[in-house]
């Protein structure tokens, strides 16, 4: 998903440039949401950390995506994970609550693009919650990759995640999913090179889900 708003529009309103490193955190898990943060430059992961000191990759926020839209207007605006800068170089740009909410009020096309990034935000976490409910790990990653597939338009796409990461993403155990993948290409369902995969029989993909 991807959020812009024009550097004409920006110098009309209130705004921060930060440029944080690697490994600075944006916002912490249980702060509160008063800014969001636009990412021109960059990547930041979202991690959520458990009682037992696991942590759980929530989801990767590249250039031209936002932090923290969906949260704002909430009743209870907590972050539930925390985001840390994974690239050696960043550069956000900070609007608060009550400047954004100006913005919307006086032009009709962010307002229009602010309701258009949390109603797919919201289909995104409702498919991520779907992927989590699955039992086994066979049917998390085909229902992913077919995922993948419906945004890409295509058979063959590449993924954003490493097999590491998309392990904590669909929180199943590393080695499980390896194993899960390559049973996956010798049985013809797929192909996969690193984060590239190629969708070889749709039906039998759609069959494991």
């Amino acid at each position: 998903m991807e959020f812009y708003i024009e550097d004409e529009i920006l110098k009309k309103i209130n705004h921060q440039v930060k440029k944080p490193t690697k490994g600075q955190v944006i916002y912490s898990e249980n702060d509160t949401c008063k800014t969001i943060a636009l990412v021109l430059k960059g990547e930041v992961l979202a991690t959520q950390t458990f009682s037992d000191g696991h942590s759980k990759i929530i989801r990767t926020i590249k250039k031209g995506d936002v932090i923290g839209l969906s949260l704002i207007f909430s009743s209870n605006p907590q972050y539930m994970a925390t985001f840390t800068v994974v690239s050696k170089t960043s550069k956000i740009v900070l609007i608060n609550k009550a400047d954004l909410m100006n913005l919307m009020l006086t032009n009709p096309t962010v307002n229009e693009k602010v309701l258009k990034y949390i109603s797919d935000y919201s289909i995104s976490q409702s498919n991520h919650i779907k992927l989590l409910s699955c039992k086994f790990i066979r049917k998390k990653i085909c229902s992913y990759l077919y995922n993948e597939y419906k945004m890409n338009g295509k058979l063959e796409f590449e993924i954003e995640y490493s097999k590491t990461d998309l392990s904590s993403f669909l929180n199943a155990e590393r080695p499980s999913l390896s194993t899960e993948i390559s049973r996956l290409c010798k049985e013809g369902i797929i192909e996969n090179n690193n984060r590239k995969y190629k969708i070889l029989d749709l039906a039998k993909l759609e069959s494991e889900m």
